[in-house]
């Protein structure tokens, strides 16, 4: 069995990581909101998994922030592959 390691959804350092296992999870971490007055304050948000939902494609996408989805597979490569400069795509198998 292989053992899960966590490294940096990239864009994303110190508020996501993705595992060698395809999963997602966000960390703990203090976010800027605002008060019903207007005023600004920190809140702190407890690090869990995100959810994975799959598209009609078959691929699995995560939300990262309120605007961002990402297919997760691209961000496991991203994280754990190198990248030769002339190679856009991943081969699944």
């Amino acid at each position: 069995m292989t053992e899960e390691e966590w490294r940096p959804v990239k864009g994303h350092e110190g508020k996501y990581e993705v595992s060698n296992l395809g999963r997602v999870r966000g960390l703990d971490r203090y976010v800027e909101s605002t008060s019903r007055q207007g005023n600004p304050y920190f809140k702190f948000r407890k690090g869990k998994l995100i959810s994975t939902h799959v598209m009609p494609n078959g691929y699995s996408v995560v939300s990262l922030g309120k605007a961002r989805q990402a297919y997760v597979h691209i961000l496991v490569a991203e994280a754990f592959l190198d990248k030769p400069a002339d190679k856009t795509e991943v081969h699944h198998i």
